[in-house]
């Protein structure tokens, strides 16, 4: 029983230390370009950082009946609030005649 319960804490140790170390990798990366989100699709749109495919509905779903003016107009999303948006800001326009996937190195 006591091995039993060794071997179940090391399962919970190493499952911990991948979910951290995997955690710090996306921290790491590093995106470059920017992305028309008026004209972005749903994929595109879940290269930003912070942005999954719910939020990306979303933001499809927005511009659909209010054409993003300016980029900080994404606030207006639910689920994009300021801190999301400071991140994001360099990545996003509302210029552009095609989407642009930011690229992550």
């Amino acid at each position: 029983m006591k091995k039993l319960s060794r071997i179940a804490l090391a399962v919970v140790a190493l499952a911990f230390m991948m979910n951290a170390v995997t955690g710090t990798a996306q921290a790491a990366k590093t995106f470059s370009g920017t992305l028309n989100i008026n004209t972005a699709t749903e994929q595109e749109l879940t290269q930003l950082p912070g942005i999954g495919p719910a939020k990306a509905k979303a933001i499809v779903a927005y511009r659909s009946t209010n054409p993003f003016d300016t980029a900080e107009e994404l606030k207006e999303v639910k689920g994009i609030g300021d801190k999301l948006f400071a991140s994001l800001s360099p990545y996003v326009s509302v210029n552009g005649s095609a989407a642009q996937v930011p690229s992550v190195q």
